[in-house]
């Protein structure tokens, strides 16, 4: 009998409509950021109201993954991406359709809270399907991008969006029109975890599998690896506190709008400037 540690595991082969689900995901973390106003003039609240909408999302975006991770690494990653990508749709569809901010703010933090495990199994995927000396250095490369991708190209679609529109509500219909086709072309996609592959080969021809820890021991490890390490990282690790202030992004549309006088597109477009190369950014004298 074949041992079945000794089967080939997931064919390494590109997906690159996981590289887009990681973008589709952040992206809906600031293109919101132009439809603020709009949203606090038909549903007559305050600023600090409104900007809940960006702040439960980003907030749905940290929690999940501290669950969605655990479950791909004993359950496969595919099942992961068939039960959230669905509700991530359903739950936006949602908060364009919402009559009152109440509903519109819940509706935007369960979107991201089922969006948010793409960015958390996209690593994970790269390296299940590629070998670092066969392309997957620049696969990462691509995929770490979409991270900052998102956030950044998510003022200018959501600006150019409300100008031509008008109505926040478009904002969640493009969120549909770029994330629909895209999760259909990953939900037909095979298992690509090498752990969950061989565990199932292995049950098909009635090989025992490696006996698991008990149950206080695996609580303990998911605590740890979830919870502990990353806050640890986060006050630690310099690169990390780095990225903590990339939530200033959202300062740039009020910071253009009040201090600038910009407006409409000319605002949206100096989110371009931070990424131009630093030949082509217009001097002041």
């Amino acid at each position: 009998m074949v041992s079945p540690c000794k089967l080939e595991g997931p064919p390494k082969r590109s997906r690159p409509s996981k590289w887009l689900i990681n973008h589709f995901s952040s992206l809906g973390t600031s293109i919101y950021s132009a439809g603020v106003s709009a949203l606090m003039e038909e549903f007559h609240v305050s600023m600090p109201v409104s900007l809940l909408g960006l702040s439960l999302y980003a907030l749905g975006l940290a929690l999940n993954p501290i669950v969605g991770a655990p479950i791909s690494e004993t359950r496969g990653r595919k099942a992961v991406y068939i039960i959230t990508l669905p509700l991530f749709l359903l739950f936006t569809a949602g908060a364009g359709l919402s009559r009152n901010v109440e509903s519109f703010n819940i509706l935007r933090f369960l979107s991201s809270t089922f969006g948010s495990p793409a960015l958390a199994l996209g690593a994970g995927t790269i390296a299940d399907i590629w070998d670092m000396e066969h392309g997957g250095g620049l696969a990462t490369v691509l995929i770490t991008s979409t991270f900052f991708l998102g956030p950044s190209l998510g003022p200018l679609i959501g600006g150019y969006t409300m100008e031509t529109r008008g109505d926040w509500r478009w904002l969640m219909w493009v969120m549909l029109l770029i994330a629909g086709p895209i999760g259909l072309l990953a939900l037909p996609s095979r298992e690509t975890s090498k752990k969950i592959i061989l565990a199932r080969r292995a049950k098909q021809r009635g090989v025992p599998g490696p006996p698991r820890p008990p149950p206080t021991t695996a609580l303990k490890m998911l605590f740890v690896i979830t919870l502990v390490r990353p806050l640890k990282m986060l006050v630690s690790e310099p690169i990390v506190m780095s990225w903590a202030l990339f939530a200033f992004l959202e300062s740039y549309p009020y910071v253009f709008s009040t201090v600038y006088g910009l407006a409409g597109r000319t605002r949206v477009l100096g989110h371009l400037h931070r990424h131009a190369p630093r030949r082509f950014h217009i001097r002041h004298h």
